[in-house]
């Protein structure tokens, strides 16, 4: 394993721990690719909202499979006409 992959591993693992979510939930492959296709394909900053609206698909509907819905929003989200990179929603800073 990478260095990088060490220290990502780790994170997961404290962040996972934080939140209560089991590591091995976590498809981290999956995710950065509908990350990446968002951002490649509709605009960056969509890139993390799609992640968020995928863990909320996974969650309100348990028995569902989980790379059918990522299958789902990838196939939604081509669709649709590229966003505009200039109409970017504000980012809240914490």
């Amino acid at each position: 394993m990478s260095d990088a992959a060490t220290e990502w591993h780790e994170w997961l693992d404290q962040i996972c721990t934080a939140v209560g979510v089991d590591p091995a939930e976590v498809p981290v492959g999956e995710v950065l690719g509908l990350a990446g296709s968002v951002s490649r394909d509709v605009v960056r900053p969509m890139a993390p909202v799609s992640a968020f609206i995928w863990g909320l698909a996974v969650a309100s509907h348990p028995d569902a499979d989980p790379v059918r819905l990522r299958r789902a929003l990838l196939d939604c989200a081509a669709a649709q006409r590229p966003l505009s990179g200039a109409a970017q929603p504000p980012v809240p800073r914490p």
